[in-house]
Order: structure tokens, then sequence, then C-alpha cells
């Protein structure tokens, strides 16, 4: 007995496992043990294991590929090998800079300014790099934006750290430019045509580009009306909110009469008021360049026109505007008489044509015959006449005309329809005639009676009278009397009618010419009925004839008397009879005969087997056309004689077939009759069936047998059966075709078919997962969320895996929705299985503020921010909505105040979150005030100019020392004491409610100069032709008030040729731009001037103005 170890130890390898680059792939407790070693033979075995190290994904990382090895005491070995995966999952680390504010025309790309990243560390990797992306939002304003600077450190295994920064860019500078020059227009030029006025070109700012300066009005009153002077203030605005001021004056003056377009001439007719405007029409568009709701007046003149009731009016329309200005126009009104008379056609009417056309009582006359201005008129008439319809008959076109005193004609129509509708009158009805027949239809006696109209006579109103009859022709058939209608029309085919009859006598009998005659014809079997009509209708061949009438033929025959079949014979009486009832005879025999034997067609010779029986007729065949031409009802009989055929089962039968008529005629066929056994045997071929393809098909049991074999001769037959196999629709599927056979002893086979289909009609199983409830911003085809179908199984297919399909439904809200998930299992032949799964996606997460918010700030009321422009993000939503309310508590004092800012976001699913900021202010004043001295007898003043810095000229000023009385900000010495007066504004509402204090010392210690306007002495003509007399246009006067004056010169077309706003009175007619003539000097002319006088203590005398002449030449 050798007794033998070949059996290799077992054990269980340790499971794959994946652990980080950082950590022992030596250490077991982390990599796994073999731990179950066994052996059939050996105990106390133990694994050991070698390794094979592969690169892995990236630089760090690794693939090792452990076997383990166990060996008994025999030198039997087992190995199994493991996986460990060494990986490095983990990102770097760094500092983010600070977060950091610069100016917009700094470089946020220079790290020097915004902070660069210094500390970049990883545990794997050294020399890293941070990289960072800008994602730029929008600031406060166009040129300031917000950079959410997004800093990333990726090691060598793509794992990446990322970190913001924030780094707002502002603009606090305010831009530049250069206010356009004082100028003078018309009233009716735009002052806001800036190509007229001067416009801002050189907007500049440190930050923007494309800046355009804007500009508010101040109107004050001109010299009259429609004049002004424009105080236009410019400013520009940056993208930022920086603004600079500069102020132009626009002088409005008003020198343009109006216009307007003066009415057409016209012509209106002699009743037609004149004074109607809206007949000769009206001045429409009185316009001026100035004034509005002007109206034109007019006054008339009137001279004769070409008639009593015709004139000519000159027209003179003037307007004046409110400055005196005034436009004259002229029309030409030309009164007329063009109107036609007018009157009522009569209508049109139909007469007789006996009656009087001329006679207007019938026809109608004109009565309402009417003029604009003549009166008495009387309408004529000429008649223009075409044919009528017929002779009597004719159209009468009546033209009626009516012309006033000044040939105006109206003419009308009417027409008059002559008729003829009164039918001729019967004076004398027709009479009726009797005649005896002629044998020639009595023609001329009933023509005659005709052609006399029978004897009528007849009258017309208009014309002459046509007559007709309905004569058909003459009867002699001695019937009731003809009626004949006669009939007189006349020419337009109004007729009457008179009525009378004619009638013709017959009494002589009709003349058989030739008599009837005998026929005797071979019998048909169907009564030879064609035969005996036609003897019949030829009356036998008789003939007669009649001189009056037409002979109607008729005879006695009521049937033939019997013979042998179908004979038989009749005697037959013929009369002829005319129309009135007079007949003749003639007899003669009508005779059928049958001579002729049957026919029939014998049977087929025929062969049958010999189990059938040869007296069967409907194997045999059978006589079935047995035919005579006089009997009907033969049956053919047979005789039969029987000869040996081939074998025992075979004989020739020899059949004679015969038909006898029943007048004996007899015809006689022979037929021969094979009898064999060539019949193969029979059975029934089991049905076809359908098995499972686990199921046997070779069992019959299952699959069917043959047990009815059968043969007409043989007994004890058994049928085979062979299989022939082919492909089904799927793997597990197949079709047989099962051939069985019989065969009996005389080598004859009877084969059949039989069909086997194997089916898998299984469908396989599963366990469809879990209706789950998941989050909008969750992936639902995330398997570990929403569960799988881990126990596929079917009853012929292994390794089958469940799919799905998802129809989603609208939820409650636009983020949530219904998922119907739909799991089908499918194995190789088609077998589906179906389950469902519903998962709910539903958003119950707000929307949340990206990037920082502050929410409490501590700022001055003057550096009070804007409302920040947050941005909220939801998981799910697109559309969040955000609600904004901004409320403080300042109680309108001066005191410390706090705004609360709060931001309701909705996402559309309904979450709400709230998010406040507040903003505590200090309350700071941002201007100044300044102390004054003022005497007794100086100009009012306005308190405004003691005020330095930003504030808002919409608070209020109050006394609070001193008996003073205020004009709003205006303040009059002259109207107080002498002694110190202390005046507060105070701006209570605005973000910096401020107040502040000045003083104004009033004294009598007066210095009375010349500063009015009456003290003003300007130059009327201006000379510079060196003799030192006029040389410069010069203002004086004044020299000792401190004033300003600003100067501009203006030619007499509006163009500005010169502009000085501190005039030292050296013009001397200098040339500019604007100005035509020599090319240092203005062409010699009257020009015009604006002078502005300013006192530094805000005194303005009223602008000056008015012509000056420059002689140059």
């Amino acid at each position: 007995i050798n007794v033998v170890d070949t059996t290799a130890p077992t054990f269980t390898v340790p499971a794959d496992v994946t652990i980080e680059c950082d950590q022992d792939a030596n250490d077991l407790t982390l990599t796994g043990d073999v731990t179950d070693e066994a052996d059939n033979c050996d105990s106390g075995l133990e694994a050991t294991y070698s390794d094979a190290v592969a690169d892995g994904n990236c630089a760090n990382e690794s693939v090792i590929t452990r076997t383990w090895s166990l060996t008994d005491d025999c030198g039997n070995t087992a190995t199994l090998v493991q996986t460990i995966n060494v990986v490095d999952t983990t990102a770097p680390t760094f500092t983010v800079p600070a977060d950091v504010t610069i100016e917009c025309d700094q470089d946020a790309n220079d790290l020097t300014l915004t902070g660069d990243v210094t500390d970049e560390a990883d545990n794997c990797d050294s020399g890293l790099e941070a990289t960072y992306s800008d994602a730029v939002a929008d600031g406060n304003c166009a040129n300031e934006s917000v950079i959410t600077r997004t800093w990333s450190l990726t090691d060598d295994c793509g794992n990446t750290a990322t970190l913001v920064q924030t780094i707002n860019v502002v603009d606090t500078t305010a831009p530049t430019f250069t206010v356009p020059a004082d100028v003078t227009i018309e009233c009716d030029q735009d002052a806001n045509d800036l190509t007229l006025t001067g416009d801002v070109t050189d907007e500049a700012d440190n930050c923007d580009s494309g800046l355009e300066a804007t500009y508010s009005d101040a109107v004050a009153d001109g010299n009259c009306a429609n004049e002004s002077v424009i105080t236009r203030t410019w400013s520009v605005t940056d993208d930022c909110g920086n603004t600079a001021t500069l102020v132009q004056t626009i002088n409005i003056v008003d020198t343009t009469a109006p216009t307007f377009t003066v009415p057409a001439d016209v012509t209106i007719e002699c009743d037609q008021d004149a004074n109607d405007l809206t007949l000769t029409g009206d001045v429409t568009d009185e316009a001026d360049n100035c004034d509005s709701g002007l109206e034109a007046t007019y006054s008339d003149a009137v001279a004769d026109g070409n008639c009593a009731n015709e004139s000519v009016i000159t027209r003179t329309w003037s307007v004046t505007d409110d400055c005196g200005n005034t436009a004259t126009l002229v029309q030409t009104i030309n009164v007329v008489d063009t109107t036609a008379p007018t009157f009522t056609v009569p209508a049109d009417v139909t007469i007789e044509c006996d009656q009087d056309a001329n006679n207007l009582t019938l026809t109608g006359d004109v009565t309402d015959e009417a003029d604009n201005c003549d009166s008495s008129l009387e309408a004529t008439y000429s008649d223009a006449v075409a044919d009528g319809n017929c002779a009597n008959e004719s159209v009468i076109t009546r033209t009626w005309s009516l012309t006033d005193d000044c040939g105006n004609t109206a003419t009308l129509v009417q027409t008059i329809n002559v008729v003829d509708t009164t039918a001729p009158v019967i004076d004398t009805n027709a009479t009726d005639i009797i005649v005896e027949c002629d044998g020639s239809g009595n023609n001329g006696e009933i023509e005659n009676w005709l052609n006399n109209n029978g004897g009528a006579v007849a009258s017309d109103n208009c014309g002459a009278i046509t007559w007709t009859n309905d004569y058909n022709g003459a009867q002699s058939d001695c019937s009731a009397p003809v009626t004949v209608t006669f009939t007189a029309t006349d020419a337009c085919g109004n007729s009457s009618t008179t009525t009378a009859s004619y009638a013709i006598q017959d009494t002589t009998a009709p003349s058989i010419d030739t008599t009837s005659a005998n026929l005797t014809v071979e019998c048909d079997g169907a009564g030879n009925v064609d035969d005996l009509n036609d003897w019949l209708t030829n009356n036998g061949g008789a003939i007669a004839s009649d001189d009056c009438s037409a002979i109607t033929w008729t005879n006695d025959f009521t049937k033939l008397a019997d013979a042998c079949g179908a004979t038989g014979s009749a005697t037959v009486t013929f009369t002829a009879t005319d129309g009135c009832g007079n007949s003749s005879t003639t007899t003669a025999i009508f005779t059928i005969v049958d001579t002729t034997a049957p026919t029939f067609t014998v049977p087929a010779d025929v062969t049958i087997e010999c189990d059938q029986d040869a007296n069967d007729l409907t194997l045999t065949g059978d006589v079935t056309d047995e035919a005579d031409n006089c009997d009907s009802g033969l049956e053919a009989t047979y005789s039969d004689a029987v000869a040996d055929g081939n074998c025992a089962n075979e004989s020739v039968i020899t059949r004679t077939w015969s038909v006898t008529d029943d007048c004996g005629n007899t015809a006689t066929l022979v037929q021969t009759i094979n009898i064999v056994d060539t019949t193969a045997p029979t059975f029934t071929v089991p049905a076809d069936v359908t098995i499972e393809c686990d199921q046997d098909a070779n069992d019959l049991t299952l699959t069917g047998d043959v047990t009815d074999e059968a043969d007409n001769c043989d007994s004890s037959l058994e049928a085979t059966y062979s299989d022939a196999v082919a492909d089904g629709n799927c793997a597990n599927e197949s079709v047989i075709t099962r051939t069985w056979s019989v065969t009996d002893d005389c080598g004859n086979t009877a084969t059949l078919v039989q069909t086997i289909n194997i089916v898998d009609t299984t469908a396989p199983t599963f366990t469809v997962p879990a209706d789950v409830t998941i989050e909008c911003d969750q992936d639902a085809n995330d398997l570990t969320l929403t569960g799988d179908v881990t126990d596929e199984a079917d009853n012929c297919d292994s390794s089958l895996e469940a799919t799905y399909s998802d129809a989603v439904a609208d939820g409650n809200c636009a983020n949530e929705s219904v998922i119907t998930r739909t799991w089908s299992l499918t194995d190789d032949c088609g077998n589906t299985v179906t389950l469902v799964q519903t998962i709910n996606i539903v958003d119950t997460t707000a929307p949340i503020i990206v990037g920082d918010f502050e929410t409490t700030i501590d700022v001055s009321c003057s550096d009070i921010p804007e409302v920040p422009e947050l941005v909220f993000e939801d998981a799910c939503s697109s559309d969040i909505t955000v609600e904004f309310n901004e409320s403080n508590d300042s109680n309108d004092g001066l005191e410390d105040y706090s705004i609360t800012r709060s931001w309701t976001v909705t996402d559309e699913c309904g979450n709400e979150a709230i998010y406040t900021q507040i903003v505590n202010v200090n309350v700071e004043s941002t201007f100044t005030g300044y102390d004054t001295e003022l005497c007794i007898d100086d100009l009012a003043i306005d308190l405004f100019d003691l005020l330095s810095g930003d504030y808002d000229s919409n608070g209020v000023w109050e006394v609070v020392s001193g008996n003073a009385t205020l004009d709003g900000s205006i303040f009059d010495p002259a109207t107080a004491d002498l002694g110190d007066y202390i005046f507060t504004y105070t701006v209570a509402n605005g973000p910096c409610p401020s107040t502040v204090e000045v003083m104004i010392t009033v004294h009598d210690d007066c210095i009375v100069l010349p500063c009015g306007a009456e003290d003003v002495v300007i130059s009327k003509a201006v000379t510079p032709n060196g003799d030192q007399w006029n040389e410069f246009f010069t203002i004086t006067g004044v020299e000792d008030c401190g004033f300003t004056i600003e100067l501009q010169i203006f030619n007499r077309w509006g163009a500005k040729i010169y502009e000085n706003f501190n005039y030292q009175n050296d013009w001397n007619g200098t040339a500019s731009k604007a100005s035509i003539g020599r090319s240092d000097k203005v062409p010699s002319g009257t020009y015009y001037y604006i002078i502005n006088i300013k006192g530094s203590n805000g005194l303005q005398l009223k602008p000056f103005t008015g012509p000056i002449y420059i002689g140059t030449k």
C-alpha cells in the first residue's frame, strides 16, 4: 500500500486593497494577511509572499502584485495573487493672500500689490507653485469691480487645493472738462442744440473714456417776455459718481416776425356765405418763433363779377405777434353761379299702342322745377322713338330739359314703353262638320273646312290677324268626332280661340284576299311556341284589305290537342275587323310531330380502387345530360359485363348505357371501368407541438406518437420518423422538422411532417430597488444613492444585467420632480420583466450668498456705502427672487443712527433665507461757515456765500441772535440795526444732518462808490484808425467798485466774434474765426454786445445789451 500526498494546501488570499503612498505596503495590518492556511496532511503551515511593483497612474502611485505561496511538507504548493494599489489622493496646502483694495488704474496682476502665495506644501511633492484664475464681477460702478481670485495648487497626481482671495478695484477721482463760452441765440433757436450754444468736447477722466458732460439750466427773465438768460451748469460725472461742474451763460433774444399760410384762392357759389371760413379757408398754421396761440384776422374789399350774382372779394389776412411784428397776405374769393336747376323726371311708364304718348296726363309731367337763383322755370322735352318687341310696340326715350338764366342746364330721361297686350275678338265662332268615308280620307271637304277656319270670324284693335289650327289629320276608325281649335293671333302674339269638330262614317266589312294555310313542325319539346306564335301573328298567312280604315286581326286559338310526348295539333279561325267594327274570317290547322331519337353523353372510362363500389355512380360516372327534342325527364339505364383484371383484386367492367323517348326513339353508348389497387396507407401525424428548451424532444409522451396507421388492403403497419433540427429565434430555441413514414406491402408509402418548436418563454426575475427621495442637486443616475438591482436571475441565461429608463414628471415646484424609473431585465430570447421604482426629487435648501458679506459696517455719514450688489446662488434654482428692504432709526436729528438692510432670498420652491447688514452711521458736518462785516448801506447778501464745503442747499436758515429778518437766504443790512447778527444753517434731511453758525457785523463806516447801473458808461462806436479817439470798446464809471466785467460781442447773424470774462477795455475790433473781412479786423458794421458786471460780494448788475458800430476802414 503506497500512501502519498499529492494535494496542495489551501488558503484564502487577502482581498485587493488600496493604500496611500505614504503608508507601508509591508504592514500586513494595512494590506491583509493569510490566516486560514490548511492542508489535508500538514498543520502549522505559514503562507509567504513576493511582490512585483509596476508604475501607477502618476509619479507617486504604483501597483504591487503580491503573490502568496503555501507549500506542504511534500512540496505541494498553492499560489494566489493579491493586488495592492498605492495611490496619492491628498491635496497640497497653502495660505491664500489677504483680501485687498486697489485703484482701478492699478494692475491687479501685480502680485506685489495684491499678494502672492509663498507657503505651498504637499505630503509627497516639493517645488509646487500656486496659480490663480480670476472671475471679475461688477463693482458698485462701471470702473469698479470685485475680482474673485481663485488660487489653485495641484500636486503631481492631480490632487488640487483651491482658496479664494477678493480684490476690490475702486475709482475715487473726478473727471475734468472745459465749459463752452457764453453765447447769444434767438428765442426760436433750441438752447439745447449744442451746435448753437456750444458743447463740452474734452471730457477726460483717469479711468473712464467716452464720458459725456450733461447740464442743467436755470432760466431768468430777459428784457421782454420772449427773452431770457440761461445759466447753464455743466456737470461731468464718471461711472463711479465723481463729479466736476462749470457754468455757461446763454442769452436768448427775440427779433423775428410771425409766419402763416394764407388760404388758397377759392371760388364759391353765389348762395354760399363768403364769411363761412369752412368754405373759403381759414389760417390754421399761425406760427411764431416765440409766441403761441396767435390768431390771424382779415378785412374784405368787394368788386363786381361778370353778372349780377357774381363778385370778386379781395381778402387781406394779418397776423401780429406779441412783439408787434406783423405779417400780411392776400386771398382772392371768386363768387360765381355754376349750379344747374333741378327737377324730378316723370317715372317711366307703359301705355297701350292705341293710347296718345303726348297726353301728359297719361305719361307724366315735370311739376317741381327749382334753381338756386332763378324762379318760374318750365321744363321741356324731346322724344326719340325705337322699335319695340313687335310691330305694334315701341320705346319712346323722352329727354326732359331745364335751363336757368345763366345757361346752366339739367337734363333727365324718361322711358315710355308702348305695348300691345289686347287679344283679338272672335266675332263669329267655328261650326261642326260630318262626312261619309270615301276611301281617300275625305281630304277635300276637311281642307275647305279648315281653310275657312270652320266659318269663324275675328277682329283686332291694333293690326292684322293670323289664323292657325291644331288639326292633326283625318281619322276613319269610327271613333268620336275629332275637335279642332282655331286660333286668331295679332302681330304681338295676343290670341283668342274658337272650337268645332269633324266626323267620318264607315259601314263596309274588310275583304279576305288570301286565306290562312295549315302548318306541320318537328317537336322541340317546348311546345314549338315560336313556330306557333309566328303562324298566329302572321294570321296563318291570310291577307285582308279595307277602303276606309286599318284592319285589326284576331284568332280563337286556346291550346293544342295532346299526342305522344309534347306533340299535338289545333284548328284556328282568323278574323279581320276594320275601324268601324265590320269583320271577315278564314280557318287553318297547326300540327307538332316527333321523329328524332334522344341524345346523351356516356360517362368517361374510369379507373377505381378495388375497395370502391363500381355501382357508386358518384365514382364511376353517371349520365346527366339526357336530352330529347320533344321529351323531358328522360333517365339513362345501364347493364354491365365483367372481365378479370391483372390480379385478383382487379377487373374490367363493360357498361352499356341506353335512353328511349316517349315516342319510342332509342340511343345506346358503352363505358369501360378498370378496378385497380394504388392507394398508399394512411395515418394521422402528431400535432405540431411547442416544448420548453429543457424538455426531451424524443419523449413521445411530450411530442406525440402515430397510433392510427391504416391501409385499404394491409393491416398491422407501424409508422417511423426522422428529425431535421434548425436554429430557432434565439440561442436556446430550435425547430425540429419530424418526418413520419408508413409503407404498405405493395410499396405505397405515406409521409407526413410534424413540427416541434423548442422555445424559451420564461422571463427573468429581479428585485426592484425601493422608492427613494433625494435632493434636486443629487444625481438621480448615481445608483449608490437611488439603489441598483443586484439579484438578476433567469431559468436559462446567466450574467444578466438590469437596465432602466426614466419618465420625469413635474413636482410641486420648478426644481422638484418625480422620476418613474422602469427597470427592465431581458434574457437572450427577449423575455422581459419590468418593475417600477419611484424617485422623488425635492428641493428643501434655501439659496446662499456668494462671496464675503459684511454684516456690520461702521462709517461716517459722508461715506455711507452703496447697497452691495449681492450675488446669491441656489443648488437648483436659476430664478432666485431677491426682496431688498432698507430702514433706519434716524429721527431727523443730528445724532448717530443705524441703517438696517435686509435681503430676503427665495428659490423657485419657496425655500427662504434672510441676510441682514447693519450700517452704523457717525454723523459729522461736511461744511463750515465764516463771519463777515457789512456796511449798513451795502447791498443784500446771500448767506450761502458765507458757507464752504459740501452742503445741501435745501436746508433752513434761522436767526439765532439779533433782530433781523431773512428773505430765504438773503440778508439786507439796510433793514437791520448796527450790531452783530448770528445765523444758523441746518440740514436736517439727508445722510449727514448738520448745522453751522455764521456771524455778520453791521456797521456804519460806509464808503459810497458810484456802483449802480446808472453809473455805467458804454462806448457807442469803435474806430481803431490810430487817431486816439474811440480806439477801443470801453466800459467805464465803476472802476472803483471792484467789479469784474464779462463781455461778449456778436455779429448780425448771431455769431460770437469776441468774448472775455475779465474785460480790461482793450478790444479794438480784432477779428476772430466767426467774422469776415480783413485778416486782422472785423468788417465795418453794426454789432451787438452783452455785458455782465459782477462784484466779489455776490452783487451783480442786470446785464447790459445793445448795438455798437465798428468802423475799421
